[in-house]
């Protein structure tokens, strides 16, 4: 009987650890559903922020046009006055001016690309959440089936357990009741069996007197 409820525990065991280790199915998904809102946001507030460099970059990079083309119209002043150095001199600054507007171009396009992506990823998270959004429900219940259905084979498998155990003790009861009345029927013999021996006590006790008769006529 003991094989039989260590099974039987070991069923229920390995049943409860299921159930135990199945969180809530509707609090695991608004979780989820929760978490997937705040990073959509993340991406979004990185978006406005990717956006808004960007502008600040192609205001600078506009003010670098107009430094570059305002040194060249110094320097073909200083040449036209018959200035060299005053001409050089704006020359080199419309070289700086023109290295730190392509600088702030690459700058530009970089941007683009961060921006572009970030945009895509924005989308896909979109996606994502509508559809998880859409799933929720289905998925809850689906979660609750499957658990439903743990539980059920629990309470199959407890069930099964217990009639078996039931069924072996009765049996064991009876083979024990029938060991008793083998033993009562080996104590008392039957009426037909105690007749003949009551035949053949009666026997030995007339042979027993017929000698001492015969010993007492001597």
């Amino acid at each position: 009987m003991k094989f039989f409820t260590r099974v039987k525990n070991i069923v229920n065991s390995n049943l409860n650890s299921a159930l135990d280790k199945m969180e809530d199915p509707k609090k695991m998904i608004k979780l989820t559903i929760d978490e997937m809102t705040d990073t959509l946001a993340e991406a979004r507030a990185s978006l406005a922020a990717s956006i808004a460099g960007r502008k600040r970059c192609e205001s600078e990079l506009k003010l670098l046009g107009e430094s570059v083309g305002r040194w060249e119209k110094r320097a073909e002043m200083a040449v036209a006055k018959g200035l060299d150095d005053l001409a050089r001199e704006a020359l080199t600054e419309k070289k700086a001016a023109q290295a730190k507007q392509a600088a702030k171009s690459e700058e530009l396009a970089a941007l683009d690309g961060i921006i572009e992506a970030k945009k895509e990823q924005i989308e896909k998270l979109q996606t994502k959440l509508e559809e998880m959004k859409a799933k929720a429900n289905t998925m809850v219940a689906r979660a609750a089936s499957a658990k439903e259905k743990i539980r059920t084979e629990k309470q199959i498998q407890e069930a099964d357990g217990t009639e078996l155990i039931r069924r072996f003790e009765a049996f064991e009861a009876k083979v024990e009741r029938l060991e008793a009345e083998a033993e009562v029927a080996g104590l008392h013999p039957s009426a037909g069996e105690s007749r003949f021996v009551q035949m053949e006590t009666d026997a030995e006790v007339e042979k027993e007197l017929a000698e001492l008769k015969q010993k007492a006529a001597k």
